[in-house]
């Protein structure tokens, strides 16, 4: 089973984020215009014995953040040499401001992770985040540099009644669309893995030049989600020798209760139709509750071909739709707190 790193560029304003569900819906509905229905049930049919795992898409050189264990005020102390029971000083005002810029912190470098992968631990997570915000803060001082950076633009729109020619009273409204920037003001690219037995670099080139010139996620139809494809290689999986945990890159739905053995934030989807049942009497799917990419779960027995999350069924009046919710599992060794 060969996985591949389909390196993306993203040329417009965005509406709907790369994860692997919504990925997912975009290959499908490419296989069936490009291949046809046949093909696609076929694809489909093959995920009972090998199912093709997504990963969400991230930046380039980008990983999400593993969860782990939150640190207690104590271990914190400890960490960062600093008293927690002693009067405010303007340096715990400080470490208090890092920390908190720190709890927000969703990604980390792809390097670091296979550095310590084997390794991984609160506080040392904790530690390199702390050292990352501390040096951010040198870089906002001195501007010597621009950062890759992510911007929300709040877009006016309004309701317009086309029988009387004017907008209608009340109808103004607004939607968030994203926009990412590389160091030099330029398109940032974006990357996501396919690992898969049944879809080959030729097939999976084909879908992604369909999904390419039709544009990805909301409002495609007016210019949002335009991307282009920079590469499809393959990617080499970071191995583990002890591994007791993994850390998934794609945000899942749970399949057996040992799934929810771990560390992980919650995440409900309201899943919507595309392509030609974008436009039927209801595109709108159940609401279902995931588990966000970085989510990480412990598991003594944990084997690269084991397979985590499930295709989820009963979402739709119609029973053919599902949603996919299959975990892109990374193994690490996981090691809690050293106080604990």
């Amino acid at each position: 089973m060969r996985t591949f790193k389909i390196i993306l560029k993203l040329l417009s304003s965005l509406r709907t984020p790369f994860h692997a569900d919504t990925l997912f819906g975009h290959f499908c509905w490419a296989m069936r215009f490009l291949e046809g229905e046949e093909a696609l049930k076929a694809w489909l049919d093959g995920f009972e014995a090998s199912p093709t795992l997504i990963s969400n898409g991230f930046l380039k050189g980008r990983f999400p953040r593993p969860l782990t264990r939150p640190l207690s005020l104590a271990q914190l102390g400890k960490l960062l040499s600093f008293d927690p029971d002693a009067p405010p000083t303007p340096e715990k005002v400080i470490i208090a401001g890092r920390l908190k810029k720190l709890k927000k912190k969703s990604m980390i470098e792809e390097q670091w992770f296979r550095d310590n992968r084997e390794n991984l631990s609160p506080e040392i997570l904790v530690s390199m985040l702390y050292k990352q915000v501390k040096e951010e803060e040198t870089q906002d001082e001195k501007k010597t540099t621009r950062k890759r950076r992510q911007e929300e633009m709040a877009v006016m729109h309004n309701t317009f009644n086309r029988q009387e020619g004017r907008v209608l009273e009340g109808g103004l409204y607004e939607f968030d669309e994203l926009c990412y920037l590389d160091e030099q003001d330029q398109p940032e690219q974006f990357w996501f893995l396919v690992q898969s037995e049944t879809l080959d670099e030729k097939r999976l080139a084909a879908l992604m030049e369909f999904i390419g010139h039709s544009g990805f996620g909301a409002d495609k139809s007016t210019g949002k989600g335009v991307i282009e494809v920079e590469g499809i290689e393959d990617y080499p999986i970071p191995e583990c020798k002890n591994p007791n945990a993994f850390v998934s890159l794609s945000n899942f739905i749970p399949a057996k209760p040992e799934e929810l053995n771990g560390y992980y934030q919650p995440l409900t989807k309201y899943g919507k139709l595309g392509g030609e049942y974008a436009a039927g009497y209801n595109p709108f799917k159940k609401p279902l509750v995931m588990l966000q990419a970085g989510a990480l779960i412990k598991d003594e027995s944990f084997t690269p071909e084991k397979r985590y999350g499930k295709l989820q069924t009963g979402v739709h009046k119609d029973a053919k739709i599902k949603h996919y919710g299959y975990g892109f599992p990374i193994a690490v060794h996981y090691q809690e707190s050293a106080d604990e």
